[in-house]
């Protein structure tokens, strides 16, 4: 996903989120963007986009959220980019409250603008919005 797409992605999940909504996402740690063949499709390309803690933390701040965990590893599989994993836990600010994409008719509705359809966690009717590879965005109930 490019930087930019980062951006879009991150507006509409916290669009979406209640005001101390919380989601994890993991990225992964270096400069820059590299290109990795896709091992899939034999001739393509997949775009990495690689980030700081504080690249990361700037940006999840600029869109209205606060870091309230971080944990970082290495690859432990071949299978794996071979960059350290960040994944930052984060909080929705109160302060900073964006209003939903549309109202919600019951309470645990995505915003239907989202890039990928959500899906729902079934155990806790909960949305999960996003790539399921990137994002995963819980309401505070589900944490607690």
């Amino acid at each position: 996903m490019g930087r930019e797409d980062f951006q879009t992605v991150l507006k509409k999940i916290r669009k979406t989120l209640v005001p101390d909504g919380i989601f994890g996402l993991i990225m992964q740690e270096g400069k820059g963007d590299v290109q990795f063949p896709e091992p899939l499709c034999p001739g393509k390309s997949l775009l990495v986009c690689l980030y700081s803690i504080k690249e990361l933390t700037e940006i999840l701040s600029a869109q209205g959220f606060s870091v309230i965990a971080l944990k970082r590893r290495g690859s432990v599989s071949k299978l794996e980019y071979p960059y350290r994993k960040l994944l930052l836990v984060s909080q929705a600010d109160r302060g900073h409250h964006m209003p939903l994409a549309r109202p919600p008719s019951n309470g645990k509705d995505c915003a239907e603008d989202l890039i990928e359809p959500p899906e729902t966690d079934i155990q806790s009717g909960n949305c999960i919005c996003g790539p399921a590879s990137h994002f995963v965005a819980y309401s505070p109930e589900t944490i607690a």
